[in-house]
């Protein structure tokens, strides 16, 4: 490797591994979309087959990799327009899972389930002349 220097070297020093492969994936999702004046939903189905999956490993405070994981999931959006209030919410539903003869199970640090909202107030501008 030449002088190049990337920004994990900058913020985690001998924090990677040389020796890893690769992660590669296919990944696969549908989704329906609804929508309405103020109001709209979207309901995504997915799943994700990854091959070298590099993860943190807590017991040694390092990456491990993991030669076969799947990721299955689902997530449902609800969104829409109160006054001038822009609101969002949505629910993500994970079925990960790790096929490696040694890490056969469930992957770490990976949630099952994750939700979040958000609001914002919708400014208008207005014209000083």
């Amino acid at each position: 490797m030449g002088s190049e220097m990337c920004i994990r070297d900058s913020y985690f020093p001998n924090f990677g591994n040389p020796n890893f492969i690769p992660e590669e994936s296919e990944n696969t999702e549908v989704e329906l979309r609804y929508r309405e004046d103020n109001f709209g939903w979207s309901l995504a189905a997915f799943e994700n087959d990854v091959e070298n999956l590099i993860q943190y490993n807590p017991a040694t405070f390092t990456t491990d990799q993991i030669s076969e994981a799947e990721i299955r999931g689902g997530e449902l959006t609800v969104f829409g327009q109160v006054d001038d209030w822009l609101l969002n919410a949505n629910l993500t539903v994970l079925r990960p899972e790790s096929f490696s003869v040694k890490d056969h199970g469930s992957l770490r640090w990976t949630p099952k389930a994750f939700c979040n909202t958000k609001k914002a107030q919708r400014r208008t501008l207005t014209s000083l002349a």
